[in-house]
């Protein structure tokens, strides 16, 4: 019984499967980092998205869960408030003034600050003063990696489990292509993590 050279061997659907997850990967990478907001001075989108940075900030910055002044930084012109949201809500805090806090939930927020946290003493700067590099890494650590360690478990997955080498490769497709999640890896948000 002699053996096809390995070399002439057509490609098997694993050898597909990881070149389409290290493509997606690459994607996910470029997405996150040309990821700018209008104006151009914040890699944060929405309003949903900034209330999560502006309570990183306060927690890393200042140790604690009030935005006030977060909310007021402007833009190098000191005309737009940059780091605005909507999504806060307003408190009276230990010093029984009211304060400005992030309506998001706070365990996430918290956990994007333990990640956050090292990056800027590694950096040495404040996530403040260098909202793209800072920005940038915890959005590669927080949405990026868990993403693609789903999608090589769901490529294992699907290795052990469905025999059809062609169903292999569309479910892995569909699974990296055909959902929203890759569109969640640029922001802050409680969907990529919620679907994983």
């Amino acid at each position: 019984m002699s053996q096809t050279p390995r070399e002439d061997r057509p490609l098997s659907s694993s050898r597909i499967g990881w070149f389409i997850i290290g493509l997606a990967a690459v994607i996910q990478l470029a997405r996150i980092v040309g990821i700018t907001a209008p104006h151009g001075e914040l890699p944060f989108l929405s309003a949903n998205d900034r209330s999560r940075w502006c309570a990183i900030a306060a927690l890393t910055e200042d140790g604690a869960w009030e935005i006030d002044k977060y909310i007021e930084l402007l833009d190098s012109k000191g005309k737009s408030k940059i780091w605005n949201t909507i999504d806060m809500v307003k408190h009276v805090g230990s010093d029984g003034r009211e304060h400005s806090y992030s309506s998001k939930p706070p365990l996430l927020t918290l956990l994007y600050a333990g990640i956050c946290k090292p990056i800027t003493m590694i950096a040495g700067k404040k996530l403040t003063e260098e909202p793209f590099l800072i920005g940038r890494w915890v959005l590669v650590i927080a949405n990026g990696i868990p993403l693609v360690l789903w999608w090589i478990w769901w490529h294992r997955w699907l290795e052990r489990n469905v025999p059809d080498e062609i169903a292999r490769c569309l479910l892995l497709q569909v699974a990296i292509w055909g959902t929203f999640l890759t569109t969640f890896t640029a922001t802050l948000n409680n969907h990529l993590h919620g679907a994983i």
